[in-house]
């Protein structure tokens, strides 16, 4: 019988800074202002991707972290999975300014290749050296989840032997271009960066095993009884909990959620990554480099619908 069960061997985090190593975090206490992608890929790799977009070189940046940590030559049979929830904002706007009147109507080439969401997947897969499936996947809150799970079932399958996974996201220089198509509270800051995560089936080194990911209806979470449904859906849990709250789930029903899990802490990513469609794969991977042994980590988050996307991760002692 096939190994149902998919770990995670790598990870890396990288906020809107470009900082990967948590020692460098800090907390926002605003929206900062763009940091130098093409400076940072060029200590990287030596070359500094001058065509490529800020939301590639983010991604670059975040893959070339999450493989430095992998000892083994990568398997020519692994794919890469790129969640996004709004992709190339500012590649598209820029390309719309180009075509729309009272502009000129013509495109400049590389804009117009650079607009195109799935480009981030195909730099991935070129620094990793890779000719094989990469995919880019788009669906509100949840576009990492859903590329996660279509990882983990392509892994379960055998049809790829190893995965890259990522969930990327920038913040576009027009912020009110941005917040027409994601609204966030007024408390809330919006931000960008990336997560990535290496998974395949082989238990032997793993950091953590994903135990479940699941969507479920349970409603509002605003509502008193969401956070019945959601730990009854959790069961009894005996490992100590790290809740990780999307930025969709407000801190009073995550505690509301704690309180009856029992034995639970709430780790805030978002105070370091700000608000993005896809700051769930940030706060996973940060919370895999960074939680003790042996803990429980279950990342909640909510979507249209009143859909609440679940993933629970155990790590590794």
């Amino acid at each position: 019988m096939s190994n149902n069960k998919v770990y995670i061997h790598a990870a890396s985090a990288i906020d809107p800074l470009l900082n990967s190593d948590t020692s460098n975090r800090t907390r926002l206490t605003g929206i900062p202002d763009k940091a130098d992608a093409g400076a940072k890929v060029k200590t990287l790799i030596g070359n500094p991707l001058r065509q490529a977009s800020h939301l590639v070189k983010m991604g670059v940046i975040g893959v070339i972290q999450c493989r430095k940590q992998i000892a083994s030559q990568l398997d020519s049979n692994a794919a890469i999975y790129v969640g996004t929830g709004l992709g190339e904002m500012d590649k598209c706007r820029g390309l719309f300014e180009q075509v729309m009147p009272p502009a000129s109507g013509m495109a400049s080439p590389f804009d117009f290749i650079s607009s195109s969401s799935n480009i981030a997947a195909f730099y991935a897969a070129k620094i990793l050296g890779l000719s094989t499936r990469n995919l880019t996947i788009s669906q509100d809150e949840f576009s990492f989840e859903y590329a996660l799970k279509l990882a983990m079932d392509d892994l379960r399958s055998d049809t790829y032997n190893q995965a890259f996974v990522s969930g990327l996201d920038e913040r576009s220089v027009v912020i009110d271009y941005q917040l027409r198509r994601m609204h966030i509270a007024d408390d809330q800051i919006l931000g960008e960066g990336c997560g990535w995560l290496y998974l395949n089936k082989d238990n032997n080194g793993a950091l953590a095993s994903i135990e479940e990911l699941t969507f479920v209806h349970a409603g509002n979470p605003n509502d008193s009884e969401w956070a019945n449904a959601i730990a009854d859906k959790l069961g009894h849990i005996k490992e100590h909990i790290i809740l990780l709250p999307g930025f969709r789930v407000d801190i009073e029903a995550c505690q509301a959620l704690a309180q009856k899990l029992g034995q639970s802490d709430i780790f805030n990513y978002t105070q370091h990554c700000g608000c993005y469609h896809t700051a769930s794969a940030f706060g996973i991977a940060e919370a895999v480099n960074n939680s003790p042994a042996n803990a429980t980590l279950v990342h909640i988050n909510t979507g249209p619908g009143n859909q609440t996307a679940i993933v629970l991760i155990k790590r590794t002692g």
